[in-house]
């Protein structure tokens, strides 16, 4: 009997050992595999790049104005140079300038063709999973199309929504931001709409712009976003000073009008800020939202991933992304 007790109490001891053995074991292997994960994770971070299309639509020459296209040019350059300041170089930026490709960091002269280059071809070479992109349009627009004037050819030549939905839905990304700054640019966001994309526009659907020494709607969004803001925020602050019809003086152009003249820009320009309204899009329900007030985002679930997406060298995790 005491004997069988013994070898009891052996195999009780034996077999305690054993699985204590076997939960250390399986411990270090679950501890191996957290920091494997955690290597694996920040070494895909430090993967990730970030690359940024920006088109310059142009505007034909009119009779009375050698160049109408300045207002355009200036904010393209604007946009440009943020993203320099934000740490970008010029291998991560496709600059199609309207007239000049000998400007700083043009890559070629604005055509419907070498928009399509740019996305279907340069930017889908360079982007994978692991990257984000930005796609920057200011220019003419109307429903559902936008304006590019060809200087080469001396023609308008349009995309449509149509062309822009097939050409980035051939690129590979993590988060694709789409910022419109032209009249009617609200109706590109349900045709554009789409997972991980944030799609930003300077107007309702049918409304329109304006444009003085630069695109009003750029001029403060791009001053914004040069402080390392999420596009969030920048949304934020352009749709504010817009709330405001906030036009500063170093957007006013140099009018040599009569004061009369001058005061009749002025209220029509109040006019159009007061109707134009910037929505965005970033939870795929193909619905812009942002009214004719100054907006908090999120709103109406839009705005949680443009708030955490940063266009410099910030990143974050999209499935931790929880109610901001």
């Amino acid at each position: 009997m005491v004997n069988i007790k013994k070898k009891i109490v052996t195999k009780v001891l034996v077999t305690s050992l054993l699985l204590l053995s076997s939960l250390s074991s399986a411990s270090a292997r679950l501890s191996s595999q957290d920091n494997s994960s955690s290597d694996e994770d920040y070494s895909n971070n430090d993967l990730k790049e970030k690359w940024v299309v920006i088109i310059c639509g142009g505007e034909r020459p009119k009779k009375d104005i050698k160049d109408g296209a300045k207002n355009f040019r200036k904010t393209s350059v604007h946009v440009y140079e943020t993203y320099k300041k934000l740490g970008y170089d010029d291998e991560h930026i496709f600059f199609i300038h309207d007239k000049n490709v000998s400007a700083e960091g043009a890559d070629c002269i604005v055509s419907k063709s070498r928009v399509r280059y740019a996305i279907t071809e340069w930017l889908d070479n360079h982007s994978d999973y692991n990257d984000d992109c930005c796609i920057v349009f200011n220019g003419h627009g109307g429903p559902g199309l936008l304006s590019l004037w060809d200087i080469e050819k001396n023609i308008s030549e349009f995309v449509y929504f149509f062309d822009f939905s097939k050409w980035i839905d051939q690129i590979d990304y993590n988060v694709l931001t789409i910022i419109i700054d032209s009249c009617y640019s609200g109706t590109f966001i349900r045709p554009l709409s789409k997972e991980n994309r944030i799609i930003i526009s300077s107007t309702a659907p049918f409304r329109k712009g304006i444009a003085l020494n630069e695109i009003v709607f750029s001029y403060h969004f791009f001053n914004k976003l040069a402080e390392n803001v999420s596009y969030g925020k920048a949304w934020e602050y352009a749709d504010k000073q817009l709330a405001c019809m906030n036009i500063p003086k170093d957007l006013w152009p140099d009018l040599g009008k009569t004061f009369y003249e001058t005061l009749k820009l002025w209220v029509k320009c109040k006019k159009v800020m007061f109707l134009q309204n910037p929505k965005i899009d970033d939870n795929w329900d193909r619905q812009g939202h942002g009214n004719h007030f100054a907006n908090k985002l999120p709103i109406i679930g839009d705005g949680k991933l443009a708030l955490n997406t940063y266009p410099g060298k910030v990143s974050f995790d999209k499935n931790k992304i929880g109610d901001v």
